[in-house]
């Protein structure tokens, strides 16, 4: 299941904020239950409107997020040390510009990561 199918926003339903669908139980509740150390069972017995699915549902999506954060993170990191080391890792590409200074074109070496 998409989180879209659980969690949307409705400029009449608490100003628009995300909340689970079918009720009015914004999504940060329960991340603020989870940051608090509450547990998922605790968050659902103090909002019953919520179903564990629709929990399921978002926890999934968090833990993608996350992974794929981490996994760019990992490539960035990866270059930035790369960088330190000095070592060429991609060929430098050419970029061409006006100098505001002087009103000419100038070269810059640009590397991608």
């Amino acid at each position: 299941m998409n989180v879209s199918a659980v969690v949307h926003s409705d400029p009449e339903i608490v100003g628009g904020k995300p909340v689970f669908v079918g009720t009015r139980v914004p999504l940060r509740n329960l991340i603020d239950y989870l940051e608090g150390d509450h547990s998922v069972e605790e968050f659902l017995e103090d909002f019953p409107s919520v179903t564990r699915e629709q929990v399921i549902v978002v926890l999934e999506e968090i833990e993608a997020s996350a992974t794929r954060a981490r996994s760019c993170l990992t490539s960035t990191c990866h270059y930035a040390w790369l960088a330190l080391a000095g070592v060429n890792h991609a060929p430098a590409k050419k970029m061409r510009h006006p100098d505001p200074v002087n009103r000419r074109p100038a070269t810059h070496s640009l590397r991608r990561c």
